[in-house]
């Protein structure tokens, strides 16, 4: 544990030693890359066992959920990414308020638009509003 946390604290004086132009350029790159990274372990992954689970089942609003599910997703892992890189690399100043500022902003639209497609797609024929929640 002691060597993670050396490693951490190396790379983050790394990027204090650079121009603060030069820092925040890295941070953003950084950022992007993560943000690429975790996007495709939670498509590979998290998707892939979400269909499994849904396959399993006799029920119909686990497929509209899942329908549903891709674009949210994709918000959400931006958002978390941003918090994980201002976390590991402890950004500082108006960049950190840049960041923090995207991950609440990216995690309430993920939050809404799931939502509000969650809504589209139960709501969309009244059979299926029914199927769904059982309501006549």
């Amino acid at each position: 544990m002691e060597a993670i946390t050396n490693a951490l604290e190396d790379f983050r004086t790394a990027f204090n030693d650079q121009e603060p132009v030069v820092r925040d350029g890295l941070l953003i790159l950084l950022a992007l890359v993560v943000i690429i990274i975790f996007q495709r372990l939670a498509r590979r992954f998290l998707i892939a066992f979400l269909k499994q689970l849904a396959k399993r089942s006799s029920r119909q609003w686990d497929d509209i959920v899942l329908s549903v599910v891709d674009r949210p997703l994709r918000l959400l892992v931006v958002a978390l990414s941003l918090l994980a890189v201002q976390t590991i690399v402890g950004i500082e100043g108006s960049l950190h308020e840049l960041f923090e500022a995207l991950t609440y902003s990216l995690t309430i639209l993920a939050a809404l638009m799931l939502l509000y497609q969650l809504g589209d797609k139960v709501t969309r024929t009244p059979n299926t509003l029914r199927a769904v929640t059982a309501l006549r």
